[in-house]
This record gives structure tokens, C-alpha cells and sequence, in this order.
């Protein structure tokens, strides 16, 4: 799945491909087999993004397990937000002792992308990414699931580039106006996206 836009946005995103702050005019989620195993996934995006046409400093790159036409979409006032959600049985706490560590980027994965309709500050964007993890960790919680998340989620955040001549959104906390809405749009689609999972799984067991 990929998105392309006519012009540059500001973005946040921990994506392996065009991760941190910047400006992106394509994000790319990309499917992978379970077993993907790649220890340089940023050069594998970039092929990938070549074989499509675009051009690969210019954009974001995601992986996931999960087949990208089941990514959920819920829009709010002034955001939209989609998401793909691969957990199966890789949901774990964040702290845990003992816990196999390692540099390499897995497929299994929930990878969040949101639009804002608005300009927004560089520390707003930040604040952003804690408000979708926060939301999605609700949602995991309310689903029963004994984790926050994967450890190769990702979150990216776009906005368009401020011209001055509107005042950038200067908080997403879970009480703005912007910030609640991106809440309770991540908390929609990862608990749809979690739903439609275990529907899946139960399907083919």
C-alpha cells in the first residue's frame, strides 16, 4: 500500500526507511512474509521504492506481516488515520527481564500512519506519537491482549509544511482538540484492526 501526495509534508516517523523528522511526499507500507528476515531493511525498501517509481530519499518505508488491503482508515475532525495491525502472538510488555534483545527489524508489526489537516510544531509531532501509542495501548488492553504493541511498531505522523500563513497546532496531547481527535481515531482502527486479526486467525485454525 502506498500513498503519494502532490507535494511535500512534514513528518515524524520511526519507519526504517526515512525515519525522523522530516519531509516526505510518499509513505510506502509494505508487505512481507512472516519470516522475513533482513538485516538491512532500509536498502530493501529503497529497491522497493525504485521498482515502483519512486524515489527512495524522498519518501517513508514500512514492513509488515499483514496483507496491506486490510489496513482500517478512520477519519476525525482533522485527522485521518490508517493502520495495519499484525500482533498474533508477538504482543509483549515493554519491560521485561531477561527480555531477547537484538538490531534487527521484524515484519510482524503495527505501523500507524496519520494525516493532520493542519500545520503542526516539531515538539507537537512528538507529543503526537505519544498520543497514538497511548491510544493504542488502550485499545490493546481493552482487547485482553498482555502487551502494549510489538517491538517493531511504528508510528509516522504527517502535516502539511506551515507557510505562515496559518498557526501551526502546537499540541497533540490526548486533551487538545487535534491531539484527542488522532486519540480516538488510533483507538478506532488499531481495536477494528485487532478485531479483524483474531476473526483471521480463528478462520484458519
Amino acid at each position: 500500500m502506498r500513498w503519494e501526495g502532490d507535494r511535500a509534508w512534514r513528518c515524524l516517523s520511526s519507519g526504517v526507511l526515512g525515519g525522523g523528522i522530516g519531509t516526505s511526499r510518499w509513505v510506502l507500507n509494505a508487505t512481507v512474509p512472516n519470516d522475513f528476515d533482513n538485516d538491512l531493511p532500509a536498502d530493501y525498501l529503497a529497491r522497493l521504492a525504485t521498482t515502483l517509481g519512486l524515489a527512495p530519499e524522498a519518501g517513508i518505508g514500512l514492513l509488515t506481516a499483514v496483507d496491506v488491503h486490510a489496513a482500517v482508515t478512520v477519519a476525525r475532525p482533522g485527522v485521518t488515520m490508517c493502520v495495519t495491525t499484525g500482533v498474533g502472538s508477538h504482543a509483549t510488555w515493554p519491560a521485561v527481564r531477561d527480555a531477547h534483545v537484538s538490531e534487527h527489524s521484524r515484519a510482524g508489526t503495527v505501523n500507524a500512519v496519520a494525516w493532520l489537516d493542519r500545520p503542526a510544531t516539531p515538539d507537537a509531532l512528538v507529543n503526537g506519537v505519544i498520543t497514538v501509542t497511548e491510544a493504542k495501548t488502550q485499545a490493546f488492553f481493552e482487547a485482553g491482549i498482555a502487551g502494549t504493541g510489538t517491538c517493531t511498531d511504528t508510528v509516522t505522523l504527517l502535516c502539511p509544511i506551515s507557510t505562515g500563513d496559518e498557526e501551526p497546532t502546537r499540541y497533540l496531547g490526548t486533551r487538545s482538540p487535534v491531539g484527542q481527535a488522532l486519540a480516538t481515531a488510533a483507538h478506532a482502527a488499531v481495536a477494528t484492526g485487532l478485531r479483524q486479526e483474531r476473526a483471521a486467525l480463528a478462520t484458519s485454525t
